[in-house]
């Protein structure tokens, strides 16, 4: 809301909000944030309820002032601390949390504690107490399911982002945590969750055009479910709106996975200048001038990689390679080992270790480790039966 008096009405409002979720706490989520509360103005409906409603609080509380203290105390402390976090007097950085709500609760609590005993005083003579004492109860145990129901949403990160995202359906952040979540779940083999993750992080790129996460977990969803075409029209469209070597990065893999491995080759070679590199990225780069034949340039960039990822599994493998096709043998079956010595579950080492030690001649030590690799392959195999 960039005009002051909108921002100061949806303040308001929001207040009036915070009210009504008081007396009916449901719908509540971690996240209220732009734009799921719309700005509004001196002639909404929002605002002029909530105004009136929270000048009525007001008077009330003037007017209890001596009559009835602990009342008036209560309505006093609510606005007193709701105050600090509701963006009427000065912007404090958050739209609305149901947490501001922590401490501000207890003087509407007050203040109704206070009414409901009294009230209850007062119908004594008409022998209504019972039925007050039931509503009472009836009150308490809907509150206490829905705190229940609430409460059972925070037990992590994932239950949390997929039960609150439909009560806030226009929340840019929900949407965007929601879509990141299904992302991290398909990169870790679920790819079902893939699209759901596209669709999400959709919806939090139409409903917050300015922020560059959307986009760049957009194009990473893309990459992952096999779009490198739509991976890489993403990732463009990042780089459009601002420079950024981490995403000339994801670029270049998309490059690559799109056989334009010219455009991918001068990428990586620009980030690997300025020392920027991700975990494949000296894979995927010395992949290029392997397939190229060009071994031994290939088998410098896999070596610097290892200087920085001493336990990558793949670049002693890939390096072992490039050894081996230029038919250094010897340094090959070592990198092959360390390899299998990092993992073993990169049995393929063993393999290669067998082609190495038969050009080398050694036929006895190629069997041996052949014999090894079939029955690690054998194992893999009941495992996986079973």
């Amino acid at each position: 809301c960039n005009d002051w008096l909108v921002q100061k009405s949806t303040a308001i409002g929001m207040l009036g909000d915070y009210l009504f979720r008081f007396f009916f706490p449901a719908q509540m989520s971690y996240d209220y944030s732009f734009p799921q509360i719309p700005c509004l103005n001196l002639s909404s409906p929002t605002f002029l309820i909530a105004f009136f409603v929270l000048l009525l609080l007001l008077i009330l509380a003037i007017k209890w002032f001596y009559s009835k203290p602990l009342a008036s105390f209560g309505i006093l402390f609510f606005f007193s601390t709701i105050f600090l976090t509701s963006n009427v007097f000065f912007i404090i950085g958050a739209t609305m949390a149901d947490r501001f709500m922590f401490t501000p609760i207890f003087g509407l609590i007050i203040t109704g504690s206070y009414l409901l005993f009294e009230k209850a005083k007062m119908l004594q003579k008409f022998n209504a107490l019972s039925r007050i004492n039931l509503l009472l109860v009836f009150f308490v145990l809907l509150f206490f399911g829905f705190s229940i129901k609430h409460i059972g949403s925070w037990k992590n990160n994932e239950t949390l982002f997929t039960s609150h995202v439909k009560n806030v359906p226009n929340s840019a952040r929900a949407q965007f945590n929601y879509g990141t979540l299904l992302m991290q779940a398909g990169i870790s083999g679920q790819k079902d969750s893939l699209p759901k993750a596209i669709k999400h992080l959709q919806i939090a790129r139409n409903l917050d055009p300015k922020d560059q996460g959307n986009l760049i977990n957009l194009g990473s969803s893309y990459y992952h479910l096999g779009d490198y075409r739509s991976s890489a029209n993403t990732f463009i469209k990042v780089l459009n709106e601002k420079q950024d070597e981490d995403i000339y990065l994801n670029l270049a893999d998309a490059y690559y996975k799109l056989e334009m491995l010219d455009s991918a080759a001068f990428l990586y070679q620009n980030a690997l200048k300025k020392g920027i590199w991700h975990p494949n990225t000296h894979n995927l780069y010395g992949e290029l001038f392997f397939r190229k034949g060009d071994f031994k340039t290939a088998e410098r960039i896999f070596k610097s990689g290892i200087d920085k990822q001493a336990n990558n599994v793949e670049l002693w493998l890939n390096y072992g390679a490039s050894l081996a096709s230029q038919e250094k043998y010897n340094p090959a079956i070592i990198a092959f080992r360390k390899a299998y010595e990092i993992d073993p579950k990169y049995n393929q080492a063993l393999f290669f270790i067998a082609k190495s030690y038969l050009s080398l001649g050694e036929t006895s030590l190629a069997q041996q480790y052949q014999g090894l690799y079939m029955t690690s392959e054998n194992n893999k195999k009941g495992n996986f039966s079973k």
